[in-house]
């Protein structure tokens, strides 16, 4: 009896779609179907509107009863949303890995997607976060920093690495960028866990994910990075906690920077990809997001301060109808 690659079952990857940009991200994975060289990729997309939804998408979705949406307001619906957290991971049962999507800087997203990420992780799961921020307002702005000091927290109250790609939408880059660079994550992480590697078991990639059993790095939150260049690798991840590198043949050079933990295999010959897959987890990037984050929270003070008072027509002695108008 062969107990080869082809007889072994293959991967589970589920996705949780959280809010409009989680959606619109997530959209893409949906009519996709089944490869043979990576995963099988489940989507749900979880939102508090039907604004971001069309039909292909109904039986993969959980809509909140009696909400249309949440104005990116985050505690506007945060209540009735961690109330269902349970029930919605009943519907769309994990996977082996679960990847959340969602962005920092709207109201929907930036709760459900933190919320599901935590129980995932309370509940002994794999599951990872795909991030985007923004700052084109005073409240995406300040949604973006609440949200990421909410997946710090988290990962300090579990006690469990809270990895994250995180991209941010600037007003040079194009959005289509930064949602490749997502992508790119999603993809690669279904051809890592695709149960198809050699020389990569599931247990690898788990010492990967939670470092902090692997190593003697603590529980944090941190940040995963894919390249499919090794010097784009070792460029993008400085002081590296953990890697995993996917080959694309067996004798392929690896990135020769020295790991607290690493795990490596090679991909089988039916695989699609066209290059390897190098990837890191760290923590040090942070800082210039942190640096970038305060930078714009002090130019947020500084327009409540510079902003001009309210203006008003009325004097303190005229009198207003009690219909309002005035004559």
């Amino acid at each position: 009896m062969s107990n080869g690659l082809s007889t072994r079952p293959v991967g589970k990857v589920r996705l949780y779609a959280c809010g409009g940009g989680g959606i619109n991200l997530g959209k893409e994975y949906i009519e996709k179907g089944h490869s043979a060289d990576i995963a099988d990729l489940q989507v749900a997309f979880i939102d508090t509107s039907d604004s971001n939804l069309d039909d292909r998408l109904v039986d993969n979705c959980w809509l909140f009863k009696d909400l249309d949406g949440s104005g990116k307001i985050r505690n506007s619906n945060d209540k009735v949303i961690a109330k269902a957290v349970p029930d919605i991971l009943r519907k769309f049962a994990p996977g082996d890995l679960n990847i959340v999507i969602f962005t920092a800087s709207g109201g929907t997203g930036s709760v459900v997607g933190p919320l599901i990420l935590k129980q995932l992780l309370e509940d002994g799961h794999s599951a990872i976060g795909v991030v985007t921020g923004s700052h084109e307002s005073i409240k995406t702005a300040e949604n973006t920093i609440g949200t990421m000091k909410t997946l710090d927290a988290i990962a300090r109250m579990t006690d469990k690495p809270v990895i994250i790609h995180f991209g941010m939408n600037e007003v040079d880059v194009p959005r289509s960028e930064v949602d490749l660079e997502a992508h790119l994550i999603i993809r690669a992480m279904t051809v890592l866990c695709s149960r198809r590697n050699h020389g990569l078991d599931t247990a690898d990639i788990t010492s990967f994910l939670k470092f902090n059993k692997s190593t003697d790095v603590g529980a944090c939150l941190a940040r995963l990075h894919v390249a499919g260049d090794i010097e784009e690798f070792e460029e993008a991840v400085k002081d590296p906690i953990a890697a995993a590198y996917l080959k694309r043949n067996q004798d392929d050079p690896q990135p020769s920077v020295f790991v607290p933990y690493s795990c490596d295999g090679f991909m089988p010959p039916i695989v699609q990809a066209t290059t390897s897959y190098f990837f890191g987890i760290e923590n040090r990037s942070f800082g210039e997001v942190i640096k970038q984050l305060d930078g714009l929270k002090k130019e947020m003070d500084m327009q409540r301060t510079t902003r001009a008072q309210n203006v008003s027509f009325l004097s303190g002695d005229e009198e207003v109808s009690d219909t309002g108008l005035l004559f």
